[in-house]
């Protein structure tokens, strides 16, 4: 996950589930949980999720990733500003592609 997105770190809470199916939601994703369980996931990263959910990822039965919000929510904004520009080819937008918080 790290490679993928290119990120200084992953906080992992490992529930001791063989990864088969996936939940992904960028930024502050914590109560989107139960929904990734309903669906099926095994796993499920997010931007944010907080340390007592994390704890809970054995009781839950589900791994948990956290990537940093950055690192979660830019990934899509080349999909967003495609949809935008359709829209209105002359709209103004700019996107920052810089993060200034980092694992040291």
């Amino acid at each position: 996950l790290k490679g993928l997105l290119d990120c200084d770190g992953v906080k992992v809470a490992d529930a001791c589930i063989p990864v088969s199916r996936v939940a992904v939601v960028g930024g502050d994703g914590k109560s989107y949980i139960p929904a990734a369980l309903a669906a099926g996931a095994d796993t499920f990263v997010s931007g944010r999720i907080g340390y007592n959910t994390m704890v809970e990822a054995t009781e839950m039965g589900i791994n948990l990733l956290e990537a940093g919000h950055f690192f979660t929510e830019h990934p899509v904004t080349s999909f967003f500003l495609a949809l935008l520009h359709r829209l209105d080819r002359e709209m103004y937008i700019e996107v920052r592609s810089s993060n200034n918080i980092r694992l040291i």
